[in-house]
This record gives structure tokens, C-alpha cells and sequence, in this order.
């Protein structure tokens, strides 16, 4: 009697050849009918799948170790969160306007990767730089009055060197606003370029990355006397 209401509601045609089989006509509309599993899955949908009978699922640990970039990407997203940000994920896919702000400073024209065929103009250039996608967050809660930001992204950025496509995973953070929630017991105070810069020593601590030191830098896409570059050594990661 279930099969038979169940076919009924679907517009099934069938006919009974015996007590345990059923000849069933399917609607010429029904292009993804094919087999026999096929009506089981339609009987199972309308009948409810806690007719099923349940067992439990053997679950296996996995014998290989997880990958080191991906086990130390989770140790950067875990030491950003305890710093009291939040993640932002924004698309890879930037517009011509936004990748100005970052080219030629710090990322040459020539190191620009564009979308062969792109959806619009506006996500047409693989990203060199997290900075763009940042700024455009900041722009848009501006936008919706929310003046205090405190954000990271654990992301890709993409660019050409030596003829040959790079895919580099970057950490950017992005501060503006006020320090801390409004208090009437305390003065508002804004955030600076020290508390930036006490984020990512607590950052670089987690991640057991030392004797770093900050370089003052002339990037133009900062103001000149508060940017400095992160050197570990004779690498500058930063």
C-alpha cells in the first residue's frame, strides 16, 4: 500500500505482476529515470529515510600526516583568532581598479595575471596582493557605518616570475577604528601602527619564527614614516 501511494503522488503508471514485483511506467517528463534504483531512490525520498534501517559508520583514521603547509596555515588561522580577529574571505578575482593600488608598489605590471575569459571586468585579474581585497572591506563597512575593523585572510595570491605562475599562500591583517568597544570608564583610543605591530610579533611567536627583526620600508602604498618590512635573516617575509 505504500509503493502504491507513493507511485500514485509521483504520476507513475504500474501494475502488479506478482506479490513481490511491480511493472512501473515512467512519465515521459522524468528524464533522470533510468533503472530500477533509480524508482527505489523516488520510493525512499517520499516514504521518508527513517524507514532505513541505520547502522553505524566506521570511521578510519587516516595514516598519512597532514600536509606541513596546511598544518602550519591552521597554527597562523588559530594565533590570528586568539589575537582577537576575524577571518574575512573574499574572492581571488579582483577588478583593474583595485589591483592600481597595489601594482608597481610592491608588485610589478608585468607580474599581473589576467583571466583569459572573464565573468566581468570587475573579477578579471588573479589577485598579486591581499591588500586590494583588504581595503575593499574596510571600504565597505565604511560604507554601512562600521568604523572599527580588526580582520585577517588566510589566502592565495597569484603572479607571474620568471615566466612561470606562482600560487603563494599569504596571511594579510587589516586594523581601523577604535581599540576596544565603547566603556564609559575609558577614553576611545585609536588603533596605530604599534598595535599592528604587537599583533604580529604575538604571531610570529606562535609560529616559533624568530630573530625577526623590522626594517623601516618606502612602499608607496603606505604612509612613509609607518611601514617597515618583517626580516627573518636575509629573507624578508613581510
Amino acid at each position: 500500500s505504500d509503493i502504491e501511494l507513493c507511485f500514485s503522488r509521483l504520476g507513475f503508471l504500474f501494475t502488479w505482476e506478482n506479490e513481490e514485483s511491480v511493472t512501473v511506467e515512467v512519465p515521459p517528463y522524468r528524464h533522470d529515470i533510468f533503472e530500477e534504483i533509480d524508482l527505489i531512490e523516488e520510493l525512499w525520498q517520499v516514504l521518508q529515510m527513517n524507514v532505513v534501517p541505520k547502522g553505524l559508520i566506521p570511521h578510519v583514521t587516516p595514516k598519512l600526516p597532514d600536509s606541513t603547509l596546511y598544518t602550519f596555515s591552521e597554527k597562523v588561522r588559530n594565533a590570528c583568532l586568539r589575537e582577537g580577529l576575524q577571518e574575512f574571505v573574499t574572492c581571488t578575482l579582483i577588478s583593474p581598479s583595485l589591483v592600481d593600488k597595489v601594482k608597481n608598489h610592491p608588485i610589478n605590471a608585468n607580474e599581473i595575471i589576467r583571466v583569459g575569459n572573464p565573468m566581468s571586468e570587475e573579477q578579471s585579474i588573479l589577485r598579486p596582493s591581499l591588500l586590494p581585497s583588504l581595503l575593499d572591506v574596510v571600504k565597505n563597512n565604511m560604507l554601512v557605518k562600521n568604523h572599527s575593523i580588526a580582520g585577517f585572510e588566510l589566502s592565495q595570491v597569484h603572479f607571474k616570475r620568471n615566466d612561470k605562475y606562482v600560487e603563494q599562500p599569504v596571511v594579510g591583517i587589516v586594523l581601523c577604528g577604535e581599540r576596544a568597544p565603547r566603556h564609559f570608564e575609558e577614553c576611545q583610543e585609536e588603533v596605530d601602527f604599534f598595535d599592528l605591530k604587537g599583533i604580529i610579533e604575538n604571531l610570529l611567536f606562535a609560529t616559533s619564527i624568530d630573530k625577526v627583526s623590522f626594517v623601516p620600508s618606502e612602499l608607496e602604498v603606505f604612509h612613509p614614516h609607518k611601514q617597515a618590512a618583517i626580516v627573518v635573516g636575509n629573507l624578508q617575509i613581510g
